[in-house]
C-alpha cells in the first residue's frame, strides 16, 4: 500500500536532529510573532520528537480548543503531563481531555 502523503501548514526549515526549538531561544516569543508573520495564523515546526501546529487567531483557536476538540489528539507526553499538572498555565479544562 502507498504512503499517503502528509500535507503541513508552511514554518520554518527544521535542524537536523531537534528540529526547532523556540523556547530555547533568547527571546521565544519574538520568535513564535517572527515566524507568525512570516508564515501567517497557522504554521508547523518540529520541536524534537514532537510535531508542533502553531495557531495564531482566535478564531482558529476556539475552533481546535472548543468547536471541534474531539477531532485533535493530544501528544502523548501532553497526555502524560496532564496526568500530574494542574494550574493557571495549564488549566484543568485542558488536562481532562477539553482541546488539544
Amino acid at each position: 500500500m502507498p504512503e499517503i502523503p502528509k500535507f503541513r501548514p508552511p514554518g520554518p526549515e527544521p535542524h537536523f536532529l531537534i528540529g526547532n526549538f523556540p523556547l530555547g531561544s533568547r527571546d521565544p516569543l519574538g520568535l513564535l510573532a517572527t515566524w507568525a508573520h512570516q508564515f501567517g495564523d497557522i504554521f508547523y515546526y518540529r520541536a524534537g520528537w514532537i510535531h508542533v501546529y502553531f495557531l495564531n487567531h482566535p478564531d482558529h483557536v476556539e475552533s481546535v480548543l472548543l468547536t471541534h476538540h474531539q477531532n485533535f489528539v493530544k501528544d502523548r507526553v501532553i497526555r502524560l503531563l496532564s496526568l500530574k499538572i494542574d494550574g493557571p498555565c495549564f488549566p484543568q479544562a485542558l488536562s481532562q481531555g477539553h482541546g488539544i
